[in-house]
């Protein structure tokens, strides 16, 4: 391709006619991996294309959407305004939206998730000046309407748009975690019950992990955990095993949820694959293992930041009555399991362990563990538990 104006414009032209969705996503996008018009802009040789853009598109329907992606490219570049870059991309989406057909949907997927990063910069820009950062929240509102379009598309289902709900859906819900409101997934969860939409199973598999992911954060963060555990399982069976961020997105709330919820560990070799959730629970787990409270809680502590930013430290700080039933259990065994112990005999091991607690407390959190059959669980294997049969080898 030649790498002047002329030539990407003949590009986008020839992409238009052969309908190639990917090609011309890839010549639109601001990713600076892509060879497109931000490319381009690198150079520094054009500062007004826009009569050429006007000159060579054929369609009149892109000349506006091409002058758009220029100058979100421009503002991008030149550092000059983050804010009037994520403004040009959302016009850029808006003049799209109610004309583009099915085949180009890789292109609409490409200009929603640049938006997301887009507005995601500029809010931290404008924060920094103290002012109000709304970029994201508008940006949402944007793709909304690109869901919208989507899913209420009545076109035959072979040249639907419908095909790119699943997709929009996990660029919507990534800006909803990111801002904190992921309530407003409901409303879009809704949609997709009362839609007449094509199986699950039938679109790419790409999109139904980041749509399986989500719904299990969703549960995950309403204290749903069984619903939590099924629908992130299923993301993770169908997630790729190289894609490795992707896994250690899904790990991230998968692992305490099944910790939680059945006391099943990671394996040592899966959590290998990982740092950073290596470095978490290894020692979470020699420490639930040995009934070490101390341990849990300083590494408790030590975490707390990471845990609070990825929303799972509750869920870790209520697993920390899975390391108390091991120390109680510890205290069962010394005494042969002899079904009378002293109640002075678990408040010691407290003490040993680092909790600084009287009888009544300790009468407490002994009554807590009988309520909840704790107590009366068969013993589990110190061996490592895979968490799924496939293997990431």
């Amino acid at each position: 391709m030649d790498n002047t104006l002329t030539g990407i414009l003949q590009a986008i032209n020839q992409s238009i006619f052969q309908r190639n969705g990917p090609f011309l996503g890839n010549l639109l996008s601001i990713r600076k991996d892509a060879k497109s018009l931000r490319e381009l802009v690198l150079s520094g040789r054009f500062i007004n294309p826009d009569h050429e853009i006007s000159r060579i598109l054929f369609d009149p329907l892109w000349v506006d959407v091409v002058s758009c992606f220029w100058k979100t490219s421009l503002a991008l570049e030149n550092k000059r305004d983050i804010v009037e870059a994520t403004n040009e991309q959302s016009a850029a989406v808006l003049k799209g939206l109610l004309t583009w057909e099915a085949w180009v949907l890789p292109v609409l997927f490409a200009v929603c998730r640049d938006l997301e990063f887009l507005a995601f910069r500029a809010d931290l820009f404008l924060r920094s000046k103290n002012e109000k950062a709304e970029k994201s929240e508008e940006a949402a509102r944007m793709i909304n309407k690109a869901f919208t379009i989507c899913i209420t598309d009545r076109a035959p289902i072979e040249m639907s748009r419908k095909w790119g709900t699943y997709y929009i859906i996990g660029v919507l819900f990534k800006i909803y975690f990111k801002i904190n409101k992921f309530s407003l997934s409901k409303n879009v969860l809704r949609a997709i019950e009362v839609s007449e939409m094509p199986p699950l199973e039938c679109f790419p598999k790409s999109h139904v992990v980041t749509y399986k992911y989500y719904l299990g954060v969703s549960a995950f963060l309403n204290e749903e955990y069984l619903v939590a555990e099924t629908e992130l399982m299923t993301s993770l069976e169908l997630c790729q095993k190289n894609s490795l961020k992707n896994l250690e997105l899904i790990l991230t709330y998968l692992i305490p949820t099944l910790l939680l919820t059945s006391q099943k560990m990671p394996s040592s070799a899966l959590l290998s694959k990982f740092s950073r959730l290596k470095d978490l629970y290894e020692p979470l787990k020699k420490y639930i293992r040995k009934g070490n409270l101390r341990g849990y809680d300083k590494l408790l502590l030590k975490k707390e930041k990471e845990l609070v930013t990825r929303r799972i430290y509750l869920i870790i700080e209520r697993i920390r009555d899975t390391c108390m039933r091991n120390l109680f259990r510890r205290v069962f065994l010394l005494n042969g399991g002899n079904t009378r112990i002293p109640i002075e005999q678990f408040h010691i091991a407290l003490k040993h362990s680092g909790l600084d607690n009287d009888i009544a407390e300790t009468e407490c959190f002994l009554a807590n563990m009988i309520y909840k059959v704790t107590m009366l669980h068969t013993s589990r294997t110190a061996d490592d538990y895979f968490i799924t049969k496939r293997s990431f080898s």
